[in-house]
Order: structure tokens, then sequence, then C-alpha cells
């Protein structure tokens, strides 16, 4: 299964996209948000092309894990994303994953400069947590 992961953000949006088993996450974009319309647009059109069946949505919560104004703006997005696909969508916590994606980047790179991609790296940070989940849940 291919699945596309979204950070959502008020600036940018991060995608990321799996392999054909799911297994392997590729940072693909971070896109302006001008418009949530514009962006689904994009997304459905990348939703095709890629032949994703499931996605995947940072969920922002605080640390204490209580929903904030980012929240209601994911739950907006998602309503609208919804209208325009067939996909499944679920959402995943994503607390500390823009923070765990900066790390590896300046450990990996040994810079302390921020990435032009961090949100595309949040997304595959987001989508590599949820795989996770998910494998750790088959019973095989």
């Amino acid at each position: 299964m291919k699945y596309l992961g979204i950070d959502y953000g008020t600036k940018k949006v991060g995608l990321a996209i799996s392999d054909k088993s799911g297994e392997i996450v590729f940072p693909r974009a971070s896109l302006e948000l001008v418009s949530i319309k514009k962006l689904i647009i994009v997304i459905a059109d990348l939703i095709k092309k890629e032949k994703i069946e499931k996605i995947i949505v940072g969920w922002p919560l605080v640390l204490k894990g209580k929903t904030s104004i980012q929240t209601e703006r994911v739950e907006k997005f998602i309503k609208e994303l919804k209208n325009l696909t067939d996909c499944n969508i679920e959402v995943f916590d994503e607390r500390l994953t823009t923070k765990e994606s900066l790390d590896k980047y300046q450990y990996l790179s040994k810079t302390k400069k921020m990435p032009p991609d961090i949100d595309a790296l949040a997304a595959s940070e987001i989508l590599n947590n949820y795989l996770k989940v998910a494998s750790s849940k088959c019973e095989c």
C-alpha cells in the first residue's frame, strides 16, 4: 500500500510518500500554503499520479495532549480533502516531529542551519512513525 504523509502548518505544508510496500518513506515537497483549495488541487493531482491509497495527516496536539487552534485548522483541511478524494484519511500524533527532523538533519549534515524542506522532513517523520506503529499492530 502506498501512503502520503502530510504535515499541515500555518505557512507551509510538508508532503512525504512511501514506496509501494509502505516500508520506505521519502520526503516529497514543502509547499507554501496560499489557500486550502489550491493546496488540495495539488495534493489530489499527486494522489492520482502516485496512486496513493492512504493519507496520514499529522495531528497537532500541544505537549499535554490537548487540541489547539492548529488542530482546528487541520480538521478543516481534512474535511476539504475528503471532498476531493476517495482515499482513506487518518490522523497521527505529530508532537515533536519537526524537532526530531531538525535534530536528525543537523546531526547528519553537521550544521545548525534550518533545512529549507523541514516541513517535508517532518511529514516523513510523521509517516515513518505511523508505519512503525501500524506494523507493530500486525498480527502476522
